[in-house]
């Protein structure tokens, strides 16, 4: 009896001290109630809603082929691959069993570095952003469209989207760019850590770079690019003076 108490008291005590890491991960707060949705396997994937008694198909509304579980989609999905393949962190998605995400997720954290951990949980928050998307690209009656929903590129092009997160209380920033075709479908992405500590507008700078170079590399041609930060889209297009931003803003022209 002693014996069980003591192994239920180490295990309790060792769930504490993974979340108390958990929570002071240098990621944003969304990124961190994102993990916990889904370390406790409450996000509304197909398989969830049909748990929680919703009349749903519950086959991945991306690659239609299996059911789409928290793992499937944040991991499994041809369309997830298609970035974690991409990323240094590939190996260890490759070599994962199939085990629930709460115990992968433990395993990650236990293996890399916590400013590469921090990574992982932005970007499979990030996938997990852009499986919406894409779930929600045909607006309906009843729905409202608003600025989130992706748009495909015109005919003949590919869109390029490209994001950034600053981690608080860190010297890194997470980048990530990803390539789409008119269906949404990734067709090549790629994320980074990026050591240093830079203002909002150098970080969106630095993104828009990384994800034209990027482009360039993989022999991209007809291209859109598709970012949210509206003062460097405006440097850019209007030549801008901006001091420190300036040398990189050269390089995207």
């Amino acid at each position: 009896m002693e014996s069980k108490r003591s192994e239920s008291s180490s295990i309790v005590n060792s769930d504490v001290s993974w979340w108390r890491k958990m929570w002071s991960l240098p990621v944003p707060p969304k990124v961190r109630l994102f993990v916990w949705r889904a370390f406790h396997e409450i996000l509304p994937t197909m398989v969830s809603l049909r748990h929680r008694g919703i009349d749903c198909d519950v086959i991945c509304p991306r690659c239609k082929d299996v059911m789409e579980s928290t793992s499937h989609a944040i991991f499994d999905c041809p369309t997830s691959q298609a970035v974690w393949k991409m990323s240094r962190f590939w190996k260890v998605i490759e070599n994962r069993k199939a085990i629930p995400f709460a115990d992968f997720l433990r395993i990650v954290q236990s293996d890399v570095l916590m400013e590469d951990f921090a990574l992982v949980c932005w970007l499979a928050w990030k996938l997990w952003c852009e499986r919406n998307k894409v779930l929600n690209r045909v607006p309906t009656q009843s729905q409202v469209v608003g600025s989130d929903v992706w748009l495909p590129p015109q005919p003949g092009y590919l869109k390029l989207n490209i994001d950034a997160s600053v981690f608080p209380g860190s010297d890194h920033i997470g980048i990530g760019a990803a390539i789409r075709d008119e269906k949404g479908s990734i067709l090549r992405a790629v994320a980074k850590s990026v050591e240093g500590s830079f203002s909002p507008l150098l970080v969106e700078c630095l993104a828009l770079r990384e994800g034209l170079s990027f482009a360039k590399e993989i022999e991209c041609v007809n291209l859109e690019v598709e970012n949210n930060a509206i003062n460097v889209v405006s440097a850019v297009v209007e030549n801008r003076e901006l001091s420190m931003e300036g040398p990189i803003l050269e390089d995207v022209k």
